[in-house]
């Protein structure tokens, strides 16, 4: 890794309130130069460079760190290539992290970072949300859960908010959409047991416009939720004033 990409990953995690000692960047090396790799064959990521890969997939990651305030059990839905989950993993090694994942070459690739890198207290899952959502040994199994690039604010509560404990907080991870996506999405998320806290705007140079969706799980899910595979983003849980227009955005 170039220095000047080192220096900035140190920077970036400093001004998270993040330090990078010698192990963990070691671990953060190790895992860019194995998606790089990988990459140029299984097409896991659309980002090629390296300080494309050190801003937009660890520093972004580590975003959520700042609303990670203690220890216990992290799920990443959507894992993809494997973040935020592994760059968490590094940073957070007393988390228990599960990253779950649908698409097999993705848990391949997830599997041999977690191997390589010797994380101990992480796995990957192969299946969908909707799938471990109705799953005794994972529904409200979890203290955190962290998803990104996945879809509408309403898709990823009801994905990860039956995974969740009460008590235990979503951290979703969006854009300039954020704001519109969680007025969308308020009333599904409260008849999932969840209430949004609040949200987080990021200002790293690179994330600009960034932003962390902090929602609290008070009351247990209703067994009927998640619905079964397709439902959420066909049906996404929107107020009726939302619904039609957002449905037809979701099934472009």
């Amino acid at each position: 890794m170039k220095q000047e990409v080192r220096d900035r990953l140190i920077e970036g995690a400093a001004a998270l309130g993040i330090a990078l000692d010698t192990a963990k960047m070691q671990q953060v090396e190790s895992l860019s130069i194995l998606l790089q790799d990988a990459n140029q064959q299984l097409n896991l990521t659309a980002l090629q460079d390296e300080e494309e890969i050190a801003v937009k997939h660890f520093l972004d990651s580590w975003t959520c760190s700042t609303l990670i305030d203690r220890s216990g059990r992290l799920v990443d839905i959507g894992a993809g290539a494997g973040f935020p989950g592994l760059a968490l993993k590094i940073i957070h090694p007393d988390l228990e992290v599960t990253l779950v994942e649908a698409v097999q070459k993705k848990v391949r690739f997830i599997d041999t970072c977690i191997k390589t890198l010797n994380l101990k207290g992480a796995q990957v899952v192969i299946g969908r949300a909707e799938e471990l959502g109705r799953l005794p040994k994972w529904r409200e199994s979890f203290d955190f859960a962290t998803c990104r690039a996945v879809g509408h604010l309403a898709l990823i509560a009801e994905y990860c908010i039956p995974l969740l404990k009460v008590n235990g907080y979503l951290i979703a991870q969006k854009g300039k959409e954020g704001l519109k996506e969680t007025k969308e999405a308020e009333e599904g998320i409260k008849l999932l047991g969840g209430q949004v806290q609040d949200i987080h705007r990021i200002s790293l140079p690179g994330l600009e416009g960034h932003c962390l969706i902090r929602i609290k799980k008070n009351t247990k899910t209703p067994e009927r939720f998640p619905r079964r595979t397709g439902i959420p983003r066909k049906r996404p849980l929107v107020s009726k004033e939302w619904a039609s227009s957002l449905r037809k955005s979701m099934l472009k």
